[in-house]
């Protein structure tokens, strides 16, 4: 999942666009975010960058949420909070609208933010993706989508389920009270088919299992045996 820098680079040259979104799946960065950043800067293009899977804000070193004129943040997918959101501005370019109160995040959830230790919590989720690595098991059925590198700050554990087994595998952890997410079932109208087709490859594939701060090793060794029993089941 990483961002084509030579069709990005023809697009930006037509003129035709005023804003870019670089989205940083799972909190994934596979881009050159300087090419990309000098790109936009070159040719007046607003750069925002969707960090709702990236929350590195409080983190020591961050990277993500740095290149963009904005940044935006999901405060649910990585704290324990109903909702809530954050948006982060690097450029006076732009005046933006004051939010109204009833947009306001809750105080309870800015409390939250507020008391969270968010180094501690990259380095759990960071271990708790090296665990994976550890117990999960090899399989031409399985294929991980990404290995770990210096200040990524994992979402979660994305995983690709082949031959057609992924909601059976979906199904299977939920059934046994092991909570995994399959995200991109249903595409915008803007991706089609026959034009994307490897977006829908990974639609019907992708599987996303917890790397969360309430999970611990026993917990993902425990969906790695599951996975484990269900792929021999296949056979």
């Amino acid at each position: 999942m990483k961002i084509d820098i030579k069709d990005f680079s023809n697009a930006i040259e037509s003129g035709s666009v005023n804003v870019a979104l670089v989205i940083h799946y799972f909190g994934f960065c596979r881009n050159d975010m300087t090419a990309i950043k000098t790109l936009c800067n070159k040719h007046n293009v607003l750069l925002v960058e969707d960090c709702a899977h990236a929350f590195q804000i409080g983190v020591n070193n961050q990277r993500l949420g740095n290149y963009g004129d904005y940044s935006f943040y999901s405060l649910h997918k990585h704290l324990a909070t109903s909702a809530g959101g954050a948006l982060k501005i690097n450029t006076t370019a732009i005046q933006l609208p004051k939010l109204p109160e009833n947009k306001h995040i809750a105080t309870i959830d800015l409390e939250q933010y507020a008391k969270t230790q968010f180094d501690q919590v990259a380095d759990v989720r960071r271990n708790n993706f090296l665990s994976y690595t550890k117990f999960l098991p090899l399989s031409d059925n399985i294929k991980v989508m990404f290995d770990l590198i210096e200040l990524d700050v994992p979402q979660s554990f994305p995983i690709l389920v082949k031959n057609s087994l992924r909601e059976k595998l979906y199904f299977y952890l939920i059934e046994n009270n092991m909570p995994v997410t399959a995200l991109y079932y249903r595409m915008i109208n803007q991706l089609t088919a026959d034009k994307f087709p490897i977006s829908f490859v990974i639609s019907h594939e992708i599987l996303n299992l917890p790397v969360h701060q309430d999970v611990n090793e026993h917990d993902i060794e425990m969906i790695c045996n599951s996975i484990s029993i269900f792929l021999n089941n296949q056979k």
